[in-house]
């Protein structure tokens, strides 16, 4: 990918340094991201880490269950003894799968706006290997307008920055519950971030540089509407 393209990526790296918190293709602050169950790649490491999770408390309760099983003498000969041991084994290992998938659900609750705000970046980095695929077509092929690529580099750098304002201020409102001054101000920002994404040119419905412009005009206004939509 060219220069000018990787510099308005967010890296795994920055957005961890941005918000805190641990970032994955999968898991994402101690929870599972937003849109796993409709990708077959993630969902199958979404079930392998779930199976791996299982076998891990399987271990862990085993030697429990034998010492109750010693205790009550269930670890005879006799069938129905060793099915009630079968059974407490099982029934622990799965009230603590249980809990922790409980605990994952309400961590996804509580982060709801940090998952949202991952998506988003995921789309603006289709956006950008969109761009590069069309610089790519242009080496073979007779030469776009360059100006209209420039207004969508414009475009997804104002993006990046709306992304980034909105990973500090999720950051502030999980870490402080009251209202704080860096709160509105980093909404102002991206106020005025979405108002320089309407005034840039609106391009032809059939140019391509045009709908990846209207792609990136689209991230703006979800990182918009999710911000404000925490003081309905």
């Amino acid at each position: 990918m060219q220069p000018e393209l990787q510099d308005l990526m967010i890296s795994a790296q920055e957005i961890e340094r941005l918000s805190g918190l641990d970032v994955g293709t999968v898991f994402a602050g101690g929870t599972v991201r937003k849109g796993v169950l409709s990708n077959p790649r993630k969902l199958t490491e979404w079930a392998i880490a779930q199976l791996t999770a299982l076998g891990i408390i399987l271990i862990f309760c085993f030697p429990l269950g034998l010492v109750v099983g010693r205790s009550f003498n269930w670890l005879s000969n006799d069938p129905a003894s060793l099915a009630r041991f079968v059974q407490l084994t099982l029934g622990a290992s799965g009230a603590i799968a249980l809990g922790w998938n409980g605990y994952l659900w309400r961590r996804h609750q509580q982060l709801s706006l940090f998952l949202t705000l991952l998506d988003e970046i995921d789309k603006h980095h289709e956006i950008l290997r969109a761009l590069q695929i069309l610089d790519e077509l242009e080496t073979v092929q007779a030469k776009g307008d360059r100006r209209d690529r420039a207004e969508v580099l414009a475009a997804l750098a104002v993006t990046r920055e709306s992304l980034v304002c909105a990973l500090l201020t999720e950051k502030i409102l999980r870490q402080h519950q009251a209202f704080l001054a860096r709160r509105q101000e980093l909404l102002e920002h991206v106020e005025t971030n979405l108002g320089r994404l309407r005034s840039l040119r609106v391009l032809g419905e059939a140019d391509e540089y045009g709908r990846l412009m209207r792609e990136a005009l689209d991230i703006g206004l979800s990182v918009h509407r999710e911000l404000h939509r925490l003081d309905a």
